[in-house]
């Protein structure tokens, strides 16, 4: 079941239609054009999924956004790329293409997770759970604050956090081209 209008991107051409929103928990972006989606499939352990008509449902599911200067990666709702034991790595490995921003929010809880990777090194990674589905708990601050990042910037609802964040580097995904990738759930 899809929930267009919950933290929903509208994205390319006729973005006002419904078919043209993006909703993801999970964004992965790199600033590399030049990145194909096959080697952002290949790093991020998703070489088995395949274009797919948008709107087409079953497995495992990506879309990849790219404009001329940021690839991104937009996970399902299952969590396939966050809940990744791997995802450390592929991050890292990402991040060796160009600057990486990681920005993962919780479905009904306060939760997010937010990775900045410059020059391929981790400088800032920030970590909020919600045990009770209605608080934060700051379990990770490493790095140095962004110019951009204050206490205010925390006070918000993760999607907004989300949306700040990433314009702040410059990702606009309403203006981005879109692919839909799709495939049956990898075995684990």
């Amino acid at each position: 079941m899809d929930y267009p209008f919950i933290d929903s991107v509208g994205v390319g051409e006729g973005a006002h239609h419904l078919e043209n929103y993006l909703h993801s928990p999970y964004v992965i972006c790199v600033r590399a054009p030049s990145l194909s989606t096959a080697e952002l499939l290949r790093t991020l352990g998703a070489a088995h999924l395949r274009a797919a008509p948008r709107g087409e449902r079953g497995g495992r599911s990506l879309y990849v956004l790219r404009d001329d200067e940021w690839v991104v990666a937009a996970d399902d709702w299952w969590y396939c790329l966050w809940r990744d034991p791997d995802k450390p790595g592929r991050l890292r490995a990402l991040a060796e293409h160009g600057e990486l921003v990681a920005f993962a929010m919780g479905d009904c809880c306060e939760s997010y997770d937010l990775w900045r990777f410059y020059d391929g090194e981790l400088v800032r990674r920030r970590v909020v759970e919600s045990p009770h589905y209605n608080d934060r708990v700051v379990t990770v601050d490493e790095g140095e604050w962004a110019s951009y990042e204050d206490e205010a910037l925390y006070t918000l609802d993760a999607s907004l956090i989300r949306r700040r964040v990433l314009s702040a580097h410059g990702v606009e995904l309403a203006r981005m081209r879109i692919e839909h990738l799709n495939g049956p759930s990898p075995p684990r």
